[in-house]
């Protein structure tokens, strides 16, 4: 059982060794760092011993340095000595003194001096101490690698083809072998091979990039007038199609526009405007269910009147029609009643009123053949009968009227129990009668704006 147990933990003892080993080799590795290349580059440079240049001994303490580093920047800066090369003078005893204040620094150089520098041929010093390229040198060397290796590949796939044609033509040589003298089958298949080399292209210089290229441009330089005047032909042509889908959309808008005004015109209905309370002021009384005669004197005392002969034609049915549903629409009570009919019905008001009466002595009532506008039967009255009965509360005395609009001022939009306060006011009438009289006024006045 020992044994059985030590061969299961053998692998898992044999991965953690691999692991282990490959830590110990990466915490091995080692680089060079900045400073490192810092103090390469200045040993390279000034190429002088640095402790000599600052005349101090290599175990010198910092504060020996810097004052040596001060006696000389005395002697050395550029305000002070006269020589040619101060400014690199001053700038090494710079660098010198840098490197040597620093401990890590001092160390590298110390260890430069019995080591040496690394050879510049290691791969990363190597590329330091390269010469570096301009971009014309860059561009034309890489011209010249990427030509000669195309020109390498055109080769390497000739001879590939070749190789291939000669492999087919071995295949076919021993299946005809069988059959032939061999002399003569050698003879036929070194013509085909002939035949299939020639028709083989050899890789020619003409053929590289750097020639294809100038041919492009070349073609390019002399196909772009055909080019140019290609595109504007498409341009045209695209334009003249969108002009013409145009001109299809509007005309057939055209014919739309003429059969819709062929087509017979249906009147809308206007919108009735809404009614302020400024306008319940406005409302005037005026005497009601007055008989017609009443009104053709009292009328008769206005200039309109002065005259006793009728001015109009004469008066057919449709004008007496007319006249039966203007009375309906400005019923008894209204002010200026008759001069709104009378110039609707485009006659004197004297003329008017002189019908009326007629129709009324003679108990004439119309009902409309039409009844597609829902419209009740008239009496000459001018008052309304939706049933065949007459009823008592649509009929309003002028002092009912003004007691009417008297509540309304005196109680307005918004008060508690309007209508039934109103109500109280107008006598002989109820809280539905009022807000009735209340609604009929208010389409009046809508009517008569429009």
């Amino acid at each position: 059982s020992d044994l059985a147990k030590d061969m299961m933990n053998a692998p898992n003892k044999w991965w953690a060794n691999v692991v282990f080993i490959l830590l110990y080799l990466v915490c091995q590795v080692s680089c060079w760092d900045n400073d490192e290349f810092e103090v390469f580059d200045a040993v390279e440079e000034i190429n002088k011993n640095f402790y000599e240049f600052l005349s101090v001994p290599q175990t010198g303490s910092t504060s020996e340095i810097k004052k040596a580093f001060r006696r000389l920047s005395l002697v050395l800066h550029p305000d002070k000595n006269d020589d040619p090369d101060a400014e690199s003078q001053f700038r090494q005893l710079a660098t010198i003194y840098d490197i040597l204040k620093d401990e890590n620094k001092r160390q590298i150089y110390d260890k430069v001096l019995v080591e040496g520098l690394p050879n510049w041929r290691h791969p990363i010093y190597y590329f330091r101490r390269v010469r570096k390229l301009s971009f014309y040198e860059l561009t034309a060397l890489l011209i010249v690698i990427f030509t000669i290796g195309q020109y390498l590949f055109y080769w390497a796939s000739y001879f590939e083809k070749r190789l291939t044609l000669d492999d087919a033509l071995n295949a076919k040589l021993k299946k005809i072998e069988r059959k032939k003298q061999k002399g003569k089958v050698s003879e036929e298949l070194e013509e085909i091979r002939n035949q299939a080399y020639s028709q083989i292209a050899k890789p020619s210089g003409w053929n590289l990039w750097p020639f294809q290229l100038v041919r492009f441009v070349k073609g390019s330089v002399v196909a772009a007038p055909e080019y140019v005047q290609r595109l504007k032909e498409e341009v045209e042509r695209k334009k003249a199609e969108k002009e013409a889908a145009l001109e299809k959309e509007r005309e057939e808008e055209r014919l739309l526009e003429e059969q819709k005004e062929k087509k017979p015109r249906r009147r809308k209905a206007a919108p009735i405007p809404e009614l302020n309370e400024s306008d319940y002021s406005n409302i005037q009384p005026v005497p009601m269910n007055v008989e017609l005669k009443e009104v053709v004197e009292i009328d008769g005392e206005t200039h309109e009147f002065a005259s006793t002969e009728v001015s109009g034609s004469l008066w057919t049915d449709d004008d007496i029609a007319m006249l039966v549903k203007l009375m309906k629409r400005h019923p008894g009570g209204v002010k200026d009643r008759w001069q709104n009919i009378a110039s609707a019905m485009k006659r004197s008001a004297y003329e008017v009123a002189k019908m009326a009466c007629r129709l009324k002595e003679k108990g004439y009532k119309y009902e409309p053949s039409n009844t597609s506008d829902n419209e009740t039967t008239a009496d000459v009255n001018g008052d309304a009968d939706d049933s065949d009965s007459d009823d008592p509360s649509d009929k309003w005395t002028q002092k009912q009227q003004k007691l009417l609009e008297n509540a309304l001022v005196q109680f307005p939009k918004g008060v508690e129990d309007r209508w039934d306060r109103i109500a109280e006011i107008v006598p002989g009438k109820t809280k539905e009668d009022c807000m009735k009289r209340f609604k009929y006024l208010a389409d009046y006045i809508k009517q008569k704006k429009r």
